[in-house]
């Protein structure tokens, strides 16, 4: 499987320490799909599926559980998101080293993509270690999720 570097929207990234909602993580502009990339943009893979993926990198410590959300919104900081996509809560036994926590079909039926499109994570608890990679592709197949060696 071919990853794309910005189609990534965190590559390592720690999950956010702090309880609640937050965004992170990179956004992808979707300005360059469909004309201005605002207002009714639905199929974002313009007629080809689109797979999003959330997969541990190092194991997570301290927190309780976290839900991953892939969103879009007017703004680059993700504010006034809507959802389109999400995992469900994965509690602290599944944050496992080199897991591949969720993969699917990105939606084109529901609400309409907003112009940026990133993640945002509903945190239960405090974090102390973990972290994450979540990205879109066109292949899922033989994907597979490994810890972060150390070089």
């Amino acid at each position: 499987m071919i990853l794309d570097e910005r189609t990534e929207f965190v590559d390592g990234v720690a999950i956010p320490g702090s309880a609640g909602t937050a965004a992170f993580g990179d956004v992808v502009d979707l300005r360059s799909l469909g004309g201005s990339g605002l207002g009714g943009l639905r199929d974002i893979g313009n007629g080809r599926e689109i797979f999003w993926y959330v997969a541990v990198g190092d194991a997570a410590a301290g927190g309780t559980s976290v839900n991953v959300q892939l969103v879009s919104s007017d703004s680059d900081t993700l504010s006034a998101p809507t959802i389109h996509a999400q995992t469900g809560v994965i509690p602290l036994a599944q944050l496992t080293a080199g897991k591949l926590a969720h993969m699917q079909s990105v939606p084109v039926e529901g609400p309409a993509y907003k112009r940026y499109l990133g993640l945002q994570a509903v945190v239960v608890g405090i974090f102390t270690d973990g972290d994450l990679t979540s990205g879109l592709t066109l292949d899922p197949h033989g994907w597979r999720a490994y810890p972060e060696g150390a070089n």
